[in-house]
C-alpha cells in the first residue's frame, strides 16, 4: 500500500510539472482583447434590443411624428483594416431627422483610437458624416437600410491626414415612447487614401435615440 501511495502522489508531482502555467512577466489587456469583448457585449444588446422592439404591442403606436429632431448616442466596436489593423472601442452621436415617414436624414460623429494592436501609439480618429436612410416601419419596430458619405480624420502625432469616405449601414430602432427608442447599427466603411491610411471598417453601435 505504502508503493502505491507513494506511486500516486509521484505521478501527481509530475503532472504539476508539466502543466503549463502562464507567465506573468507584466500584466497587459490588449486592445484587440478590449474589442473582441466588447463586440460580444454589444451583439448580445442587440438580440435584446430586437427582441424588445419585437414584442412591445404593435397598437400602442409610440412613435415620433415626421419631422421631429432626434439624437442618437451610442457605443460600440469598431474593427478597422486601415494603416493598421485592429479592434477598439468606438463612440457615435449622430442627428437624424424624418423626411417622409419612410426617409431619414442624419449627420454624425464617429470616435474611435487606432493603433497596432498591443502598442501604446494609438492615435484619435474622428468621422464626421452624413446618411441618408429608408427605413420600415411596423408599430414600434423600424428596421432600416443606408447609404452615406463623409470625411476621415486621421490625427498623428506630426500630422493630420484627412480621406474621403462612403459607408452603409444596416440597422433598426425600437420605439419605447415619442420620446425615446432604442436603436442598434451595423455600418461598413471604405475610405480612399490606399497606403496612404485607407482601407475600411466594420463598426457595431447600439444606444438611445431621444
Amino acid at each position: 500500500m505504502t508503493g502505491e501511495s507513494g506511486g500516486y502522489v509521484q505521478r501527481r508531482r509530475d503532472l504539476r510539472k508539466n502543466r503549463a502555467v502562464p507567465r506573468r512577466a507584466g500584466f497587459h489587456i490588449a486592445p484587440s482583447f478590449i474589442g473582441d469583448a466588447l463586440m460580444m457585449r454589444t451583439t448580445g444588446m442587440i438580440t435584446l434590443l430586437a427582441l424588445a422592439g419585437i414584442c412591445a404591442p404593435l397598437d400602442a403606436q409610440a412613435v415620433p411624428g415626421v419631422g421631429d429632431p432626434a439624437l442618437f448616442l451610442g457605443v460600440g466596436a469598431f474593427d478597422y483594416s486601415l494603416r493598421e489593423d485592429g479592434r477598439s472601442a468606438m463612440f457615435a452621436g449622430r442627428l437624424e431627422r424624418d423626411i417622409t415617414n419612410r426617409l431619414i436624414g442624419e449627420g454624425g460623429i464617429l470616435y474611435a483610437r487606432v493603433g497596432e494592436p498591443g502598442s501604446e501609439d494609438a492615435t484619435n480618429y474622428l468621422v464626421p458624416e452624413l446618411q441618408l436612410q429608408a427605413q420600415l416601419k411596423a408599430g414600434r419596430f423600424a428596421p432600416y437600410i443606408g447609404v452615406g458619405a463623409g470625411v476621415a480624420l486621421d490625427f498623428r502625432p506630426d500630422s493630420m491626414h484627412t480621406h474621403a469616405t462612403v459607408s452603409t449601414s444596416i440597422g433598426f430602432r425600437a420605439w419605447l415612447s415619442e420620446l425615446a427608442a432604442l436603436r442598434s447599427e451595423f455600418r461598413v466603411r471604405a475610405v480612399a487614401g490606399g497606403r496612404d491610411g485607407g482601407g475600411s471598417s466594420r463598426e457595431l453601435v447600439v444606444g438611445l435615440l431621444i
